[in-house]
């Protein structure tokens, strides 16, 4: 499928820019934040709740003076059975050094605060608690870059969640009324969907290649 080839064409090109940073001396951290979410939410509704709060969470000057030089972010649709779509994002932050434990910390409570904020101030509900920031370890990072991209594969996950790849996959092979109706969601909010699932700090390839 075009959606799975172009997403190990990211993915491949997403871990050639980590491995060259790294090469140059540079660090990397995996954040990942998510805002709360039941069966009747509306998937544009908190996509667009998720694109404006991620947005204002990372461009804060305080998340560049931390450290973050550079960042890549993947917005992330997944549909479980019981607490429907869930939105969020995973985001590789390029850092200019291996981040202490108080480092990392302190850059998370300032991410999450600023998005949980956001998210609140549109109508949605998110918490700190659920937000989450760790070091990627060198020589990993073409999993994390794998991982970041898995949710335009198709892909089932051990909770039941589902990627709309994966929705489509089996309406093929257990063509259930149920399944219809998610992915006849996923086509309408195709269409009106504002922004780009994946985003690039712009001229990137000038920190991490050759």
């Amino acid at each position: 499928m075009c959606g799975v080839r172009e997403a190990e064409k990211q993915a491949d090109k997403l871990a050639g820019r980590l491995e060259g940073w790294v090469r140059r001396g540079g660090r990397a951290g995996f954040l990942t934040l998510t805002q709360r979410h039941s069966y009747y939410d509306d998937l544009l509704q908190l996509w667009n709740w998720l694109e404006f709060a991620s947005g204002r969470a990372l461009r804060a000057s305080s998340v560049r003076d931390a450290g973050v030089c550079a960042l890549f972010r993947s917005a992330e649709i997944v549909h479980h059975p019981d607490s429907g779509w869930n939105v969020h994002t995973h985001s590789i932050l390029f850092l200019g050094h291996a981040m202490s434990a108080s480092e990392l910390a302190q850059l998370k409570s300032v991410i999450a605060d600023r998005f949980v904020q956001a998210i609140h101030r549109q109508g949605g509900s998110a918490d700190r608690q659920g937000q989450d920031l760790r070091m990627v370890e060198v020589n990993t990072e073409r999993t994390i870059a794998a991982y970041c991209l898995k949710g335009t594969t198709i892909y089932r996950s051990d909770d039941g969640s589902r990627t709309p790849m994966q929705v489509l996959a089996d309406i093929e092979s257990t063509d259930t009324e149920d399944d219809h109706r998610r992915w006849s969601e996923v086509s309408s909010f195709a269409l009106h969907r504002p922004g780009k699932r994946f985003k690039y700090t712009p001229g990137i390839d000038r920190l991490c290649l050759p």
